[in-house]
């Protein structure tokens, strides 16, 4: 008896043992490089885009020099297309970070990460999940935007809930519900308002206001509709 309650006790003890190895909280302060940690406080780093696992941020997370000051040179957008068919492809618990709280880059994140909170970025920003309030400088890019996404240039998102504002162009890939407005609106099926210029949706159940207006059923100036399905 006095035996196996040594073995059971060696065993909680390395079990222990490895889940703190495996993910260490650090607080008040650290560093987001330190692959598998939890960091309870204010994460600090260079950059977002290389060589980090599984770190977890509750706080603020700042990083220093991050890459999205070079989304104006890329080909295109990094946001699926056609093929971007599952939510579920993108709700994983092995993204690289997942920052809940408020991200801030100057420069723009570009990033495996999930974004519960508030996402601040200088030039653009590339994130797999937000959740909250997103705003750039030039562009927003997501998989799946939950809340507002703001930006001068532009946003592009496969699937959206909320708000879409932007001064030139907003565009859902593959689903959208809520608003979309800026002078060019283009999504593939939009559940709700398309307010600008130019609105496109290839599937609506809604109410498009603009200049000129294309939907499944109907190209339209001003205004046109559809609330069937």
């Amino acid at each position: 008896m006095k035996i196996r309650l040594k073995k059971t006790i060696l065993l909680v003890y390395l079990i222990q043992n490895t889940l703190v190895a495996q993910n260490k909280v650090c607080f008040p302060v650290w560093t987001f490089h330190d692959d598998s940690t939890t960091i309870q406080g204010l994460s600090v780093g260079f950059n977002q885009s290389f060589n980090i696992q599984q770190v977890k941020v509750n706080g603020i997370n700042i990083e220093l020099f991050g890459l999205g000051i070079i989304a104006p040179l890329m080909p295109q957008s990094p946001v699926c297309g056609d093929s971007c068919t599952l939510k579920s492809e993108f709700q994983s618990d092995t993204v690289a970070m997942q920052i809940n709280g408020i991200n801030i880059s100057p420069l723009g994140s570009i990033c495996d990460c999930n974004i519960n909170g508030v996402n601040i970025n200088g030039m653009a920003s590339n994130a797999n999940i937000t959740n909250g309030l997103s705003m750039t400088i030039f562009a927003n890019f997501a998989q799946i935007a939950n809340g507002i996404q703001f930006a001068f240039i532009g946003n592009d998102s496969a699937f959206m809930n909320g708000v879409q504002c932007s001064f030139y162009i907003n565009v859902s890939r593959s689903s959208s519900r809520g608003v979309q407005i800026a002078l060019f609106n283009d999504a593939t099926i939009h559940n709700g308002l398309q307010i600008g210029a130019k609105n496109s949706s290839e599937y609506l159940h809604g109410i498009q206001l603009g200049l000129w207006n294309k939907n499944q059923k109907r190209s339209l100036p001003f205004i046109n509709w559809n609330f069937k399905s």
